[in-house]
């Protein structure tokens, strides 16, 4: 019996349209990766919504981490890509806690690093 991997889910949220489309468009061409709705919601005890993997927000400045604490208290367990609008910072975070700095980063350069943290996850490897 063959086991295929289920994909990663991504969630984009408060990210301007233009960028929105820019990693929509890279993510969809990714085989192991898919985008989940913006309706998606935190689990509760009536629910089953299976909780997105990466959710990828916008900000307008990196310190700017309003969005980002709300998506940490909604999915803890998530790892949270935070990329400022004008596209030269993007972190990602994880309450571990830590955080890894990225720095500017082309669409297909943020799809490695969140393959290359979740793979450290899943395996048990936590480096910084």
């Amino acid at each position: 019996m063959c086991h295929v991997d289920p994909k990663i889910r991504v969630l984009i949220r408060e990210m301007p349209r233009l960028m929105r489309d820019i990693l929509e468009s890279t993510i969809s061409t990714q085989f192991d990766m898919e985008i989940v709705s913006e309706d998606i919601k935190p689990p509760t005890m009536s629910t089953a919504t299976i909780p997105p993997d990466v959710v990828i927000i916008g900000a307008t400045r990196s310190e700017d981490v309003r969005n980002l604490s709300v998506a940490l208290l909604e999915w803890p367990r998530v790892q949270v890509v935070m990329i400022t609008t004008d596209g030269n910072e993007s972190t990602m975070y994880e309450l571990a806690p830590q955080k890894t700095a990225l720095g500017e980063v082309s669409p297909l350069e943020l799809i490695d690093a969140i393959r290359l943290r979740l793979q450290r996850t899943q395996s048990g490897i936590m480096g910084h």
